[in-house]
Parts: C-alpha cells; structure tokens; sequence
C-alpha cells in the first residue's frame, strides 16, 4: 500500500499572484473598495484550494518541482469582469480569456491536481475548474450582475511574455 494523501487544510493554496504593478494595482482597486477579504489574503488565482498543512510544504514543494517541469512560464492577463451564483450569494471575478491562456491554467491544474488528486476540489464543481480572481462578493445574482455592467475596471496592457 501506498503513503495516504496528506490530510487538506484551508488554510494553504497553491495560486498565482498577479505581479507587482499595473495588473496587481488594477485587482486591488476593485478589490478594497468590494472584496470582504481584501485584508486576508492577496489578489490571487488558485490552483488547488484546498492544499496540503504547513508542515508538509517541503515534501509538496518537491511533488510540484517534478510535476510542473515540463510547464513552460506564460503570462497571463484578466480581462473579463464575471460571478458565479450561490444558493444565497455569488462572487465576482476577474477571469482570463478562454483562449490559449485559459487553457494553459487548466494545463496547469491537471498537472498540480494529477500530483495532489486528492487536491482536486476546484476541477470537481460544476463545469470544471475555472481559473479567476475573485474582486467582490454580491448578495445575490442581480446584485452581482449589476456591479459586472457598472464596474469601473480598465484591464491592465497584457503581460509581456516571460
């Protein structure tokens, strides 16, 4: 038998943050005017979210190292202003193009999720995993349809290649 997963902790990610400068000020513009956790934690795409403890970091560190070799460095740019529905909320969000982009970050959760499976909670909701970064919280879809028509959001220029 094989070592058991480690145990999931929300408390860890495995994300992208958007660099310093333009891309970072623009997401954090919306998101200290409407995001409840702005203080909580940085502008940031997760990967898989839930993840591993603290303690096993160097071991996880090592997991990723091998997994993510072959994964080529590319830029990524957050054009689209979106939400997702909840029973009695919803999240909006800055979301890549579904282009050549989007699918490289799906590439890349399918190798951080094939070296964690048990880590796979964002590919396991309805329609996949859908890379985004989340700016603001709406009581509920009109609300967040709304600040998705009205919202004074200027994209950043796309990032130059790495």
């Amino acid at each position: 038998p094989g070592r058991a997963a480690p145990p999931k902790v929300h408390k860890s990610a495995v994300a992208i943050l958007p660099p310093l400068g333009e891309a970072w000020d623009a997401c954090q513009a919306l998101r200290e005017r409407h995001d409840k956790q702005f203080f909580r934690w940085p502008p940031h795409v997760n990967v898989a979210y839930p993840f591993v403890p603290a303690e096993d970091f160097p071991a996880a560190a090592a997991a990723l190292g091998e997994a993510l070799r072959g994964v080529e460095p590319f830029a990524v740019a957050l054009p689209r202003l979106g939400f997702f529905s909840h029973s009695r909320s919803a999240t909006v969000w800055l979301q890549p193009d579904d282009g050549a982009e989007g699918q490289r970050l799906r590439a890349l959760y399918e190798a951080v999720a094939s070296c964690f499976p048990h880590c796979r909670d964002l590919g396991d909701r309805e329609g996949g995993f859908k890379p985004h970064l989340t700016v603001a919280q709406a009581k509920n879809q009109a609300e967040a349809r709304s600040f998705v028509n009205e919202a004074d959001y200027t994209p950043p220029p796309p990032p130059p290649p790495p």
